[in-house]
């Protein structure tokens, strides 16, 4: 059975949905944007993998995402997403 857990908080809903127990690109075409945040004080992170960054933008999601790494290359801003460099930018 899939498990699912809602939140309400008022004009914003949270659904956390087990990964491994339901359709991926279903329950990302669900999604209203899709966030990828990295820590940007990590070398490590210009080298992480996108995979989420791509599957939000193959299921035709817009994506909202650190601006490091492989992102700069994946993301054309305003056009195909946003690239965020500040916390108060995630805000």
């Amino acid at each position: 059975a899939e498990k699912i857990q809602a939140y309400d908080f008022g004009q914003t809903q949270l659904r956390f949905v087990d990964i491994d127990q339901c359709d991926t690109v279903q329950e990302i075409q669900r999604f209203d944007i899709g966030v990828m945040p990295l820590p940007s004080n990590d070398p490590w992170m210009e080298y992480k993998c996108n995979a989420k960054t791509v599957q939000y933008m193959a299921c035709g999601v817009p994506v909202v995402a650190s601006d490091i790494g492989f992102n700069r290359v994946l993301i054309s801003t305003h056009r195909t997403g946003f690239l965020v460099s500040t916390s108060d930018q995630w805000m």
